[in-house]
């Protein structure tokens, strides 16, 4: 179907398709964010991985963020580097 991630000052979200299935995550709360590509055999949708939990529609990049908590999430996504920026101008409030 299709991922939809959004990153504003306060917080970076992802949600499939019109947006029932979703997760947040406050900038505050991002201690790393780290291009990473996924095995193939990870696959697509909603997976828990040895890494952590992964959303993924399609492809093998992604961007694995750290958590404050110790915690790591992927996120599938076409443009890994785009998406670093986008976490780190919104860290810097310039979003």
């Amino acid at each position: 179907y299709s991922l939809t991630v959004t990153v504003d000052r306060h917080e970076l979200r992802c949600f499939f398709g019109p947006g029932l299935i979703r997760r947040r995550f406050a900038l505050a709360e991002i201690v790393a964010a780290v291009a990473v590509r996924n095995r193939w055999y990870y696959g697509w949708g909603i997976r828990l991985t040895p890494s952590g939990w992964m959303f993924n529609v399609s492809g093998l990049d992604a961007v694995e963020l750290e958590l404050v908590s110790g915690t790591r999430f992927r996120i599938g996504t076409d443009e890994p580097g785009a998406l670093i920026r986008a976490i780190e101008q919104g860290k810097a409030g310039s979003v």
